[in-house]
C-alpha cells in the first residue's frame, strides 16, 4: 500500500484525540461545558452505530465478530463522524463569511444601563453593519447543505465500500465434515493471512485415481464472506482427491487489515497462499489450481497473471460470478440502483475517495485485462443470468476478453449466491480441473 494509505490510517487514529484537545481549549475559552458535552454525545452515538453495524455484519455473513473488532468499528465510526462534524463546522464558517451573515453581538446589561453620554470623549467603536436578511441566511444554509451532500455523502460511501469488520466462521469439520489444519502465512506485502489446509479425503480403494492427494486448489472467497461460509466450493474437491487451501482475504475472517480493495491488493494474498503451498506442501501440490467467487475470482485472476513463479504456478482457474473491471462494475451498480445525482457522486467523488484511502486507483483494476496474461492456461467462467449483484454482462465481458483455452458455464435462473452452493456446478468445476491442460 502507498504512503497515503498509512497517512490516512494515522489520521483516523488521531482524530478523536485531536478533537478532544480542540474541544477542551474551546470549552476553557468560553467557560462552558457544552463543547465537551457535544463531543461526548458524538463519541457515544458514533461508537454505538459502529458497534451495531459490526455485529449486524457478522450475522449477515453467518459469523461472529470479536469484541476487539466491535470496538475498533465503533472507534472508526467515531472518527468518521468527527471528520464530518469538522467539515460541517468549516462550511458554516465559510458560508457565514461568504454571505455576510453574522450573529447579533451580545451586549452586557451594564452597558445597556449606563450608555456612553453623547458628549463623551471616549473613543467610539463603530460596528460593521449587521446583515440579517432572510435571503442571506437561506442562501448560506442551502449552500452549506449542497456542499455537505456533494462531498459528505460520497465520503461516507467510500468508507463503507472499503472498511470491513472481520467476522469469523466455523471450521471445515463443522461445515462439511472435512479434517483440516489451521495454518497461517503472510501475503507478499506482509499482511498476515489465516487459512485452513484441508487434505484430500482417504482413498476408497487402491484403484483410485493415480494423482490422488497430489493436486491442490486455492479457494478464494468473495467480498463480505470468509474462508468458512464459502467453503462449500470445496464440496466436490476434497472427496475426489484434491487438497484445498481455504484462506481469509485481508480485512476478512482471521486475517489482518481492515480495508478491502475488491481484488486488487488481494492478489498478494493469493500469491502468498500459493507460495506457502509450494514451500510447505510440495508433495500435495504437484499441480495447483484456483477457484474463486466474485472478488476472490478477480484476485485469483490477477494473481495468476503475475509473472513470478508463484503466479505462473496456478495452472487453471474456475471463476464464479466475477466481473470484468471494477470501474465498469461501479458504474453499472450506480446506474441500476442509484438515482441520477447519486450516480455522478459515486463515480466522480466516492470512487476517487475510496481510491485515496486504499492507496491505489481502484477504477483501473481490470480482471478482464489481467485474464489475457493467463495464456496458455485454461479458465472456466461461471455466471448466473439472474445475478443482481454482478450483472451477467460483466461475466460475459470477462469471458470474451480471456484468451483460449477458455470455457463458460452460464446458469439460467441462478443468482450471485446460488451458483456457489450448487453441487452440479461444483462437480463441473472438479471435472474441469481433472482435465485442465495448457495448450502448449
Amino acid at each position: 500500500m502507498s504512503y497515503s494509505h498509512w497517512i490516512l490510517c494515522a489520521f483516523y487514529a488521531l482524530v478523536p484525540a485531536a478533537t478532544l484537545f480542540a474541544v477542551l481549549v474551546r470549552a476553557r475559552r468560553k467557560r462552558s461545558f457544552k463543547p465537551i458535552l457535544f463531543f461526548l454525545l458524538s463519541c457515544i452515538s458514533g461508537g454505538i452505530i459502529g458497534a451495531v453495524l459490526a455485529i449486524q455484519y457478522g450475522r449477515a455473513v453467518a459469523g461472529h465478530v470479536s469484541a476487539a473488532q466491535v470496538m475498533l468499528a465503533g472507534y472508526f465510526c467515531v472518527s468518521m463522524m468527527l471528520v464530518l462534524k469538522a467539515f460541517n463546522w468549516g462550511l458554516e464558517q465559510m458560508t457565514t463569511s461568504l454571505f455576510g451573515v453574522r450573529e447579533m453581538p451580545k451586549t452586557s446589561p451594564d452597558v445597556l444601563a449606563s450608555p456612553t453620554p453623547p458628549d463623551s470623549t471616549a473613543p467610539q467603536i463603530i460596528q460593521p453593519p449587521l446583515r440579517f436578511g432572510p435571503a442571506r441566511i437561506i442562501a448560506a444554509a442551502v449552500t452549506r447543505a449542497v456542499v455537505l451532500f456533494t462531498f459528505g455523502l460520497p465520503y461516507v460511501m467510500a468508507l463503507v465500500m472499503l472498511y470491513r469488520p472481520r467476522a469469523l466462521g466455523e471450521d471445515p469439520q463443522q461445515i462439511l465434515g472435512f479434517g483440516y489444519q489451521r495454518v497461517s502465512f503472510n501475503a507478499t506485502d506482509g499482511t498476515p493471512i489465516d487459512a485452513f489446509w484441508i487434505p484430500a479425503a482417504a482413498r476408497a480403494n487402491t484403484r483410485s485415481e493415480a494423482h490422488w492427494g497430489e493436486r491442490a486448489v486455492v479457494l478464494c472467497h468473495g467480498l463480505a464472506a470468509n474462508k468458512s461460509n464459502q467453503l462449500i466450493l470445496a464440496q466436490d474437491l476434497v472427496p475426489n482427491g484434491y487438497n484445498v487451501l481455504a484462506f481469509d482475504f485481508r480485512a476478512h475472517g482471521g486475517s489482518g487489515g481492515q480495508l478491502t480493495t475488491f481484488g486488487d491488493l488481494e492478489r498478494r494474498d493469493v500469491l502468498g497462499a500459493v507460495h506457502w503451498i509450494r514451500a510447505h506442501r510440495a508433495k500435495g501440490s504437484q499441480r495447483i489450481f484456483g477457484v474463486g467467487a466474485s472478488m476472490g475470482a478477480a484476485a485469483l485472476i490477477a494473481a495468476a497473471a503475475d509473472p513470478g513463479e508463484d503466479g505462473q504456478a496456478i495452472e487453471a482457474i474456475a471463476a464464479y460470478g466475477a466481473y470484468d473491471s471494477l470501474g465498469g462494475l461501479t458504474e453499472s451498480i450506480a446506474r441500476d440502483y442509484f438515482p441520477r445525482p447519486l450516480q455522478w457522486l459515486t463515480l466522480r467523488i466516492a470512487l476517487p475517495l475510496a481510491s485515496l484511502h486504499a492507496g491505489l486507483d481502484l477504477a483501473d483494476f481490470s480482471p478482464a485485462r489481467e485474464s489475457q496474461q493467463l495464456w496458455p492456461r485454461p479458465i472456466l467462467v461461471i455466471h448466473g443470468h439472474n445475478d443482481l449483484i454482478i450483472d451477467f454482462g460483466h461475466g460475459q465481458k470477462l469471458y470474451d476478453a480471456a484468451l483460449q483455452p477458455k470455457l463458460h458455464l452460464w446458469i439460467d435462473r441462478a443468482d450471485h449466491n446460488s451458483i456457489v452452493a450448487d453441487p452440479d456446478i461444483a462437480r463441473s468445476v472438479r471435472q474441469f480441473f481433472d482435465t485442465a491442460q495448457s495448450i502448449l
